[in-house]
C-alpha cells in the first residue's frame, strides 16, 4: 500500500513537471512570413545591384578582396592584363590594352561603390578601373663608367645587395592611372544584369571606346 502510495506521487511530481516545461508554439501565419520578406525599393535596389557586382567581378575572373556590404564597396585584388593568346579572358577592351598587357605586366584592380542614384531608391554602380605596372630591377649597369666599376669585387657585392633589396619589395608595382573603357563596359553589365534580377528592360549596352587609359600624372598647368 505505501508502494502504491509512492508511485501516485511520484507520477503526480512527473506530470506538473512536464506540463510545466512544455511551451506551445504557433506556426507564423502566410501574413507574417510576406511581412517579413517585404524589403523596400531601395533595399531591393541595393541588393541587386550587389549580387549583380559580384557575378559580374566573377565572371571576368577577378579576384574579390574587400567585400563591405554596410559602406557597398566591392573591391578586387591586382589581377595580370590579359596577353594576346589568352583569347577566353575578357579584362582587355580594347586593342591598345591588349597589346600593352602582351609588352609589359600590367595589373588591373577594380573598384565598385554603390551610390544612390538620381532616381529615389535605386542605387548605381560606380566603378574604378586602376592600372599598375609592375617595376623589374634591370641587371645591367646603366652606364659605360658602372660597368668599369663592376669590375671591383666590392662593387659587385654592392650591386647583388642592391638588386636582392629592389626584388624584395612587397608588390613591385606602379601606380600608372585609371581605365575608363573597362570601368564603363563593367558598370553598364552591372546595371543589366541588375535589370535582370529586379524584373525591369535591360538598357541599352555602351561601347568601349578605343582610347588609351588616363593618365594618373597632373596635367600641364596653361601659360599664365
Amino acid at each position: 500500500m505505501r508502494r502504491l502510495i509512492v508511485l501516485c506521487l511520484m507520477g503526480c511530481v512527473a506530470a506538473t513537471v512536464l506540463t510545466g516545461c512544455h511551451t506551445n508554439f504557433t506556426n507564423p501565419t502566410p501574413a507574417a512570413l510576406a511581412a517579413r520578406r517585404e524589403l523596400t525599393t531601395a533595399q531591393r535596389s541595393f541588393d541587386a545591384y550587389w549580387r549583380a557586382s559580384l557575378e559580374v567581378l566573377r565572371s571576368y575572373e577577378f579576384e574579390l578582396d574587400r567585400q563591405d556590404r554596410r559602406a557597398g564597396i566591392l573591391t578586387t585584388k591586382p589581377m595580370l592584363g590579359r596577353h594576346f593568346f589568352e583569347v577566353w579572358r575578357r579584362d582587355a577592351v580594347t586593342y591598345y590594352d591588349m597589346t600593352e598587357s602582351t609588352l609589359q605586366s600590367i595589373y588591373r584592380a577594380v573598384t565598385v561603390q554603390l551610390v544612390p542614384g538620381a532616381e529615389a531608391g535605386v542605387y548605381e554602380p560606380k566603378v574604378t578601373v586602376s592600372l599598375q605596372r609592375l617595376n623589374k630591377p634591370s641587371d645591367g649597369p646603366p652606364s659605360a663608367s658602372a660597368a668599369m666599376a663592376l669590375v671591383s669585387p666590392s662593387q659587385r657585392r654592392e650591386r647583388k645587395r642592391t638588386l636582392r633589396a629592389a626584388s624584395a619589395l612587397p608588390d613591385g608595382r606602379t601606380q600608372v592611372g585609371e581605365h575608363q573603357p573597362l570601368a564603363r563596359k563593367l558598370a553598364g553589365e552591372i546595371r543589366a544584369k541588375a535589370a535582370r534580377l529586379l524584373g525591369r528592360p535591360a538598357p541599352s549596352p555602351v561601347k568601349p571606346e578605343a582610347t588609351k587609359p588616363v593618365s594618373a600624372r597632373p596635367a600641364a598647368l596653361p601659360n599664365q
